[in-house]
């Protein structure tokens, strides 16, 4: 037989078995299952896959199917590699689009606080800047009230500095 089977199953028969393989073998290439090993007693099929979704056999699933006709039964074994692929599948794409949102929204956030962080830096850069302007407002009226001063100007006439 082969490695570990999925299913497996037994029924009681007392028919022709080379009929029983027979209508086994037309049901399976019927959904598209490729013979890969016939005798006497056995078929054993291989499945096409499961990439197309146009068709859906009734069979869909099963990647391996093997039947074993005796006189006095009818073996049936299955694997479902392809259910077993799709289901791993399915527990690992939401873990990743979990992942990738919360690395693009972290982008994101990363991105924004940046920009707010840079607007915030400059807006405070033009209030440095104005309030150095200011200041050399200041120091040149004020540089130039001392030459005044000088000249003779009296304190009491002095504009305010503010």
């Amino acid at each position: 037989m082969f490695e570990i089977p999925e299913y497996s199953e037994g029924f009681p028969f007392d028919g022709d078995p080379a009929a029983a393989l027979e209508t086994a073998k037309i049901a399976l290439l019927g959904a598209e299952f490729e013979i890969e090993a016939m005798d006497a007693s056995r078929i054993v099929a291989i499945a096409p896959g499961m990439s197309s979704t146009k068709r859906h056999p009734p069979l869909r699933g099963a990647t391996r199917i093997e039947i074993a006709v005796s006189a006095t039964s009818i073996d049936i074994q299955a694997a479902f590699r392809g259910v077993r692929s799709m289901k791993s599948f399915l527990y690992i794409l939401p873990l990743a689009i979990v992942l990738l949102n919360t690395i693009a929204f972290f982008s994101i956030r990363l991105a924004t606080s940046h920009d707010i962080v840079s607007q915030q830096r400059r807006a405070d850069g033009r209030q440095a800047r104005r309030g150095q302007a200011s200041r050399l407002r200041r120091s040149v009226l004020l540089v130039g009230l001392s030459v005044r001063n000088r000249r003779g100007v009296m304190e009491d006439e002095l504009p305010a500095v503010r």
